[in-house]
C-alpha cells in the first residue's frame, strides 16, 4: 500500500483542467487491493469530521447506532 503522499500524488495524476481528482476511482482501487490481499470484504466508513463546517459536533462523530449498523454488516 502507498503512503499518504503517494495517494495524493496519484490523485493529482487523475486531475486535469476540466476534471476534479478521481477520489472514488482511487478509493475503489485500494479497497479492491485490500480485498485481494485479505480475501475478506471491507466496509469503509467515511465522514467529514476534519472539515470546518457549520454542522454540529453530533453530526461529525460515530454514534452507537453507527457501530451497531457496522456490526450487523459484519455478521
Amino acid at each position: 500500500m502507498p503512503t499518504w503522499s503517494g495517494i495524493l500524488a496519484e490523485l493529482e495524476e487523475t486531475t486535469s483542467e476540466n476534471r476534479p481528482p478521481d477520489f472514488d476511482g482511487v478509493r475503489r482501487k485500494y479497497l479492491a487491493a485490500l480485498y485481494a490481499y485479505t480475501s475478506r470484504p471491507t466496509i469503509l466508513y467515511a465522514s467529514g469530521w476534519l472539515q470546518k463546517e457549520t454542522a454540529p459536533p453530533s453530526m461529525k462523530s460515530i454514534h452507537e447506532e453507527d457501530i451497531l449498523a457496522l456490526m450487523e454488516e459484519h455478521s
